[in-house]
């Protein structure tokens, strides 16, 4: 993917499309970073990319490891006013312990 004329849907992992050609969904995810109080720190860079990203689709997906604290991204997700039904945050989990 490119982005040299600063396409926003470039900055997306995945993006779904229905038949009709509608942007329905896209994912962004998030990291992953050894130092997870990274994730606090550039939250609100995901949160915005997100936001942003709402005008193009009808769902935005925030996927975050496990060794992520989600609680940063909802907590702006809340004071930035977003819809949570919009801008989802999606945890993976390790199957290795």
């Amino acid at each position: 993917k490119s982005n040299d004329l600063g396409d926003p849907v470039a900055v997306l992992d995945f993006a779904y499309e229905n038949a009709a050609g509608e942007r329905i969904a896209g994912v962004l995810i998030c990291g992953p970073y050894r130092d997870p109080d990274m994730y606090r720190r550039r939250a609100f860079d995901w949160v915005s990319k997100a936001n942003t990203l709402l005008n193009i689709f009808k769902i935005v997906f925030l996927v975050l490891p496990d060794n992520a604290n989600s609680d940063h991204f909802e907590t702006l997700i809340r004071r930035l006013k977003i819809d949570e039904n919009k801008v989802r945050i999606e945890k993976l989990y390790s199957s290795q312990k």
